[in-house]
């Protein structure tokens, strides 16, 4: 991809086994424990990088992280154009 470029992470962590039943039974909840989302988005975008999606984590001009514990762990990423 060239130009500016957005990037949504969302990143959710399984939930502790020392977890409350009431917080799992919410679905999902915001994660405020180490590693850092800044840390966390840079192994993506130098990932990104690597693979080829574009040529400079630099083009990155927004940027949307979200770190969580879920019912559903995962890792779903979504880069767009910000151009307009």
């Amino acid at each position: 991809m060239q130009g500016a470029l957005t990037l949504n992470v969302y990143w959710a962590y399984p939930w502790r086994k020392s977890e409350k039943k009431a917080n799992i039974a919410k679905g999902a909840m915001l994660c405020d424990t180490r590693p850092d989302c800044d840390n966390l988005a840079k192994f993506i975008m130098d990932i990104l990088t690597r693979l080829g999606f574009y040529k400079d984590d630099g083009q990155v001009a927004s940027l949307n992280f979200t770190k969580s514990w879920s019912n559903a762990p995962g890792i779903t990423v979504t880069l767009d154009s910000a151009e307009e």
